[in-house]
């Protein structure tokens, strides 16, 4: 237990070396709270410590961590992001530090609650980027990295600036995924659900243009998300399967994975949980 002890204590940074760091120096110059005349936001700053920082140690925790504790996100990140300034390495880079802290236990909200305005427009374009994957120009790290941040975004329904965000891709507008013939069924079972659906209807078919497009997105999200893991499941390689499994089919190929409803032409019924007690209340 002792030599346990002493080699985490070993493998911890020092001062100096802390001070020695790229980021420490950066930050000195651009966003630590006790840095004098700091340099203007320089988006080029960013996008260097990501690749610099971030990708090319592979997402060390390391790394990740210095720049959690510098305040980076508080500091720099958050507090120049923008729409016309938002790009995959700026929304990496936000999504990397609050990921972060939820590993160390530290609040990961306070400073989106502090300043919510862009908020919408950022989980948007995560929602985006998750989808998009390699299309974006994402590799399969930096979109489980986004993953994880929508996973801890499910989990903070607690915080009203998540809720409002998570609530429009779990709602039951969501239904307009699956199997017309499993709709009805489920409407069905509780009478009261058919007429809140054909209000929901008749408020959509009233959206025009981008309002239209960004409820479809929000209904269709977590439907396209699944269709995009059993993608993800598809493309892995035989040869990689053989040597975690040690085997493979007959054959020497996995068989094509297919839904009951691919197969149909729509989607899974996603499994929604208490909407006709919620809308019952309301």
């Amino acid at each position: 237990m002792e030599n346990q002890t002493h080699a985490k204590k070993a493998s911890a940074p020092s001062v100096s070396q802390i001070n020695a760091e790229y980021v420490t120096q950066l930050s000195n110059r651009y966003w630590a709270p006790h840095a004098k005349n700091k340099l203007p936001f320089d988006p080029k700053v960013l996008e260097d410590v990501y690749e610099r920082e971030i990708l090319k140690s592979k997402f060390a925790i390391r790394k990740i961590m210095l720049l959690e504790f510098s305040q980076y996100l508080e500091n720099y990140l958050w507090v120049n992001y923008n729409p016309e300034v938002s790009s995959n390495a700026y929304l990496m880079s936000i999504c990397c530090i609050v990921n972060e802290k939820f590993r160390e236990n530290v609040p990961a909200w306070e400073v989106f609650k502090k300043e919510p305005s862009h908020f919408p427009y950022f989980f948007k374009c995560v929602m985006q980027a998750v989808l998009a994957g390699e299309e974006a120009g994402l590799t399969l790290k930096e979109q489980t990295v986004l993953l994880v941040f929508l996973d801890h975004c499910f989990n903070s329904l607690e915080v009203d600036l998540i809720r409002e965000q998570v609530q429009q891709l779990i709602s039951l507008p969501m239904w307009m995924c699956i199997l017309p013939s499993r709709l009805q069924h489920e409407l069905k079972k509780v009478p009261k659900l058919q007429k809140f659906w054909n209000l929901i209807k008749k408020n959509f078919d009233k959206l025009e243009g981008k309002a239209s497009e960004q409820a479809k997105m929000e209904r269709t999200f977590l439907s396209a998300l699944i269709k995009k893991f059993l993608g993800v499941l598809v493309s892995i390689s035989p040869a990689l399967v053989q040597h975690g499994a040690g085997r493979l089919p007959p054959g020497g190929e996995l068989p094509p994975v297919q839904s009951h409803a691919e197969r149909e032409g729509g989607s899974p019924l996603l499994p929604v949980t208490g909407h006709a007690e919620v809308l019952h209340r309301l």
